[in-house]
């Protein structure tokens, strides 16, 4: 479900209220869907721009398969309901939709509070949440929908794969709901621990002022009753601890809210999937605008402003790169280092060999976020051997394929069916692998980066034998 904040938008004869998500036509309310209204919201967030059918799938319906036909019959279903108005909502051809009504828009900048009243512990912990210097791109209405999950969930996980931005969207929400929290936000960088005896001490050291002194691990009671979000980041090397320790601290407490960033989910009782995807890409045919998109409005943010050119062949280059590396925020940055020296039509002609280029990461990141492959490597050296062995393997596909396509590859290699069938649903479930929205049958996919390391690893068994 896609919430704004405390926001009242006005066009024509109609009224939309964000937070009460209601819909007022000529002064009568009007019963819309949530699909419906949710669409609505999306559209006049990113009103001025047409919005893609697959970022509509990906904010509406969260990435579930559905027909093309479910969102033709959510915007007539929308355009019956603004009656009048539906001329606000234009089909823009090969594009997608887009908000073209005159918009008078009312605000209130304080976000809702999740808990209301007052508490005695109010002030007795400052929200410590990491501030970022660079700028934001795409994830606005994202931001917005996690802060609706934290209403009506104590427990939302962001999944997506390394380096799509997970822990900067989570970050940036749980900024957005700090005034909703009296008693505080509190980050715990679960990445920065390798087992699962350290992890009690750490969340500890994270929540001192509720632990008594001396004290190496956290007492529930100590914080039963305290209005506080705690952020769990990247979760998924320590899933089994992560879990439980989830599941303990919200059946012990009350008024506790969890949100979690890992590559796979928590897999705990009650819990909220949130999934994260990459940035929007630009497609080939809109060579006029593919600034406008947020993946290559992110790289030439990133190169900066000495090295940024009008020149369209700079452009479509710089178009390729993001294409070419998936819309992964991470694989933006790192592609970025390199623009300086070869220019984005040298970087873009370079990819093939991403992983020996990609390795100029920022100092200060942590070791998984330095190169493009130990990114990878961060999600590809847990797997059991036989889902490497399957992973190498789809590798060879560049395009989507079925599960019967699959089956085919390992015919000849006596794998069984049931063992291959696993293997997909584990490296779905591990974000290497993606459902392509809408396909029936269900058929998936390999990103560019994942689908390159994992040849690499195939060419390199083949030479072993």
């Amino acid at each position: 479900m896609v919430t704004l904040p405390d926001s009242q938008y006005e066009f024509g004869k109609t009224i939309v209220s964000a937070h009460r998500r209601e819909l007022v036509h000529g002064g009568k309310r009007v019963e819309i869907g949530n699909r419906a209204f949710d669409l609505l919201l999306l559209l006049l967030e990113e009103r001025g721009v047409a919005v893609s059918k697959n970022r509509i799938m990906e904010a509406v319906w969260r990435g579930r398969i559905v027909g093309e036909n479910a969102l033709e019959a959510q915007i007539s279903s929308l355009r019956r309901a603004l009656s009048e108005d539906r001329k606000a909502i234009l089909t823009v051809a090969g594009r997608g939709y887009q908000f073209v009504g005159q918009l008078r828009e009312h605000s209130t900048p304080t976000p809702r509070p999740i808990f209301t009243g007052t508490s005695p512990y109010r002030g007795s912990r400052k929200p410590h949440i990491p501030k970022y210097t660079s700028r934001w791109f795409g994830r606005d209405i994202d931001k917005k929908a996690i802060a609706s999950r934290l209403e009506t969930s104590r427990l939302v996980t962001l999944v997506g794969a390394g380096g799509v931005g997970k822990t900067r969207l989570a970050v940036e929400a749980a900024s957005q709901l700090a005034p909703g929290f009296p008693d505080g936000v509190c980050v715990i960088q679960v990445g920065s621990i390798t087992t699962p005896d350290e992890l009690p001490s750490l969340v500890a050291s994270a929540l001192i002022p509720y632990v008594p002194d001396g004290a190496t691990q956290l007492q529930f009671p100590c914080i039963e009753g305290k209005h506080i979000l705690i952020l769990l980041d990247n979760c998924e090397h320590l899933l089994g601890p992560v879990s439980e320790f989830s599941e303990r601290l919200l059946e012990a407490t009350s008024t506790i809210r969890l949100l979690a960033t890992s590559r796979e989910a928590l897999r705990v009782r009650n819990e909220a999937i949130f999934p994260v995807s990459p940035l929007e890409l630009p497609p080939a045919e809109d060579i006029d605008n593919v600034e406008c998109y947020p993946s290559v409005a992110m790289l030439l943010d990133r190169v900066g402003d000495a090295f940024v050119t009008s020149d369209r062949g700079a452009m479509m280059a710089a178009a390729r790169i993001c294409n070419a590396l998936d819309g992964v925020p991470l694989a933006i940055e790192l592609s970025a280092e390199c623009v300086p020296a070869l220019g984005f039509d040298g970087v873009a002609t370079q990819l093939n060999n991403r992983f020996e280029l990609l390795t100029h990461g920022f100092r200060t990141s942590p070791p998984r976020h330095k190169t493009l492959r130990a990114s990878v490597d961060w999600s590809y050296e847990p797997l059991s051997q036989s889902c490497k062995k399957v992973l190498n393997a789809l590798s060879v596909f560049d395009e989507p394929f079925t599960l019967t396509a699959a089956h085919r590859t390992f015919s000849r290699d006596a794998i069984p069916e049931l063992t291959v069938t696993s293997s997909i649903i584990e490296l779905v479930e591990k974000s290497l692998l993606t459902p392509v929205p809408q396909s029936n049958p269900v058929a998936y996919q390999l990103s560019n980066t994942v689908r390159a390391y994992a040849h690499e690893k195939l060419r390199a068994g083949c030479a072993k034998q």
